[in-house]
């Protein structure tokens, strides 16, 4: 019989899962195959799209913002609405909020100002831009359907929560998992906005084999790990797992369920 140890849970390297997208994107509008890209705080061009250009690189917060890597700013409006700029993220601004009008057009949250080209910067507009697609680059999916996606932290003493972007760490913000001053090496991430303040941390989830987080089964060659501190849904557990290329552990053997007793009994 197959079941799920949930509160010790455990991961299961599987070697043909395929790795989970990454939680930062792009975004090109269509017509011209160009990528948004801010050179000034309130100046926002478009030019030839580049995956390695942080400037050009966004990702999405859990408060509905939009986070330029780069600059480590948040893209919002002004206070009257007159033109889009990058200031400091604060989950509290309404003005950095975007939600989707009609499930098309990107707009800030409860109010009636949209995303829109004009010729050749993006600016604020009263009305939808029909004749505007924004697009994940290199992908076929709308700006719209890119929502948050959590990254589940691994040991330390954030009990798996999910890692907080822009972080502060030594008065200096952070729009990615850094290695300053990793004990191990591996990168992490505060899961709060301030670490300097709440010194809530964990390790970012690796993709590739990493012996770092893993215990290695010498007769079969499958790795495990254990989390026994963490304080996730099974259905978070379970996206924390395919975000390290594996998937939760269901047992099936006996001989499995002998080992991982006394694995569990070591590390619980």
């Amino acid at each position: 019989m197959s079941f799920f140890l949930l509160l010790n849970f455990l991961l299961l390297i599987q070697q043909s899962f395929q790795i989970s997208e990454s939680d930062t994107f792009l975004i090109n509008y269509e017509k011209h195959n160009r990528c948004m890209q801010p050179t000034e705080r309130s100046v926002i061009l478009f030019n030839k799209c580049d995956q390695n250009n942080k400037k050009q690189t966004f990702k999405r917060t859990f408060s509905q913002q939009i986070l330029n890597v780069g600059l480590k700013l948040c893209l919002g409006a002004s206070a009257d609405f007159s033109r889009l700029e990058f200031t400091t993220c604060n989950e509290t601004n309404e003005l950095q909020k975007w939600e989707c009008f009609n499930d098309t057009f990107p707009a800030i949250s409860g109010q009636e100002r949209f995303l829109s080209y004009d010729a050749g910067h993006v600016k604020l507009s009263n009305v939808p831009d029909v004749k505007a697609t924004w697009k994940i680059d290199r992908t076929k999916d709308s700006l719209c359907a890119k929502g948050f996606e959590p990254q589940f932290t691994i040991e330390g003493n954030s009990k798996g929560a999910p890692c907080v972007f822009p972080f502060k760490y030594k008065n200096e913000w952070h729009a990615e998992c850094i290695t300053i001053n990793s004990e191990n090496g591996q990168p992490w991430c505060g899961t709060t906005a301030d670490v300097d303040e709440d010194s809530v941390t964990g390790h970012c989830p690796v993709k590739e084999n990493n012996d770092e987080f893993w215990i290695r089964n010498h007769w079969t060659g499958n790795q495990y790990q254990i989390n026994s501190d963490s304080a996730l849904t099974w259905l978070q557990a379970r996206k924390s797992c395919q975000q390290q290329n594996a998937e939760l552990l269901s047992i099936t053997e006996l001989h499995e369920q002998t080992y991982l007793a006394g694995l569990t009994s070591i590390h619980g």
